[in-house]
């Protein structure tokens, strides 16, 4: 993607919806340590995956986003790699460096999870009931993206506040938790926020987006609403949804994964897209 086109993005957008996690803050420190104290409590065993590798598989598709899908993925690779002799990790890494892993992916769980593996998968991923990863204490493992408060404000106010931020989150109380490492309260309330609990099915599902569109008070049609994402599973919500998609690379997603779902512009984080949009 050259400057060309993130020109003609940003001149086309007249509004603009953000991601969360990836693009405002980081979440991967958070995942990985529920994780670990998932395996550890429910498994009986270290959980084996780094947090890079464990981040980045969620960069895969939607499929392999979230949920109790990626702890069955885990689950998989690890008896696969074992099988084969190879470290879990490294070989997992090594998958999410081709350039379709989804379809490696699938063939491993079709061949190694086992009965009983979606009980397993639930226990760890809603470990304790989720009361951790509910907490505030779970604020702690949240990162602010470099630059991000004050792009996200300077965006506000360059899209007059025509600006949402659109997450899987599975309540807004989670979402506001993380977003109070970046925002006072106070902004926080005059933020268009939608999370799961908005909608009745989240992302890739567009009805996040549409339920943006629709609170602003000046009319904007989905052609002219960019959305902003770090992973492929947003460029396929920004597509369900007929707008723009932009991809940044700070959160879970690799270039080529990204550029492969063919966004619309692809930017290094949320500063950049904040100066190139003054310009």
């Amino acid at each position: 993607m050259g400057s060309s086109d993130t020109k003609t993005v940003l001149s086309r957008a007249k509004a603009i919806g953000l991601d969360k996690d990836g693009v405002i803050v980081n979440d991967s420190r958070l995942l990985h340590e529920n994780l670990r104290r998932g395996f550890a409590k429910e498994a009986g065993r270290d959980f084996p995956f780094d947090l890079r590798t464990s981040y980045q598989l969620r960069g895969v598709n939607h499929k392999y986003h979230g949920g109790t899908r990626v702890v069955r993925t885990f689950i998989a690779v690890e008896r696969w790699a074992k099988e084969m002799g190879i470290e879990p990790n490294s070989a997992l890494s090594a998958i999410l460096d081709q350039a379709n892993p989804a379809s490696r992916l699938d063939r491993i769980n079709f061949d190694y999870v086992k009965h009983g593996d979606n009980v397993l998968a639930e226990r760890i991923f809603w470990y304790d009931q989720g009361r951790f990863f509910k907490s505030e204490e779970a604020s702690n493992f949240i990162d602010i993206n470099p630059g991000s408060r004050e792009a996200v404000l300077g965006l506000n106010e360059i899209f007059e506040g025509r600006l949402a931020i659109i997450s899987n989150a599975h309540s807004r109380e989670i979402a506001s938790r993380d977003l109070r490492r970046v925002f006072y309260d106070s902004e926080i309330k005059l933020m268009n926020v939608i999370t799961a609990e908005d909608v009745r099915s989240p992302k890739p599902s567009p009805e996040g987006i549409n339920a943006a569109i629709e609170r602003f008070k000046v009319r904007v049609s989905p052609s002219e609403f960019l959305f902003v994402g770090d992973a492929v599973l947003d460029i396929q919500t920004a597509r369900n949804a007929g707008t723009m998609a932009a991809a940044v690379l700070s959160g879970v997603g690799r270039r080529t994964h990204l550029e492969s779902a063919k966004p619309d512009a692809v930017f290094n984080d949320i500063a950049e897209i904040a100066v190139l949009a003054r310009k």
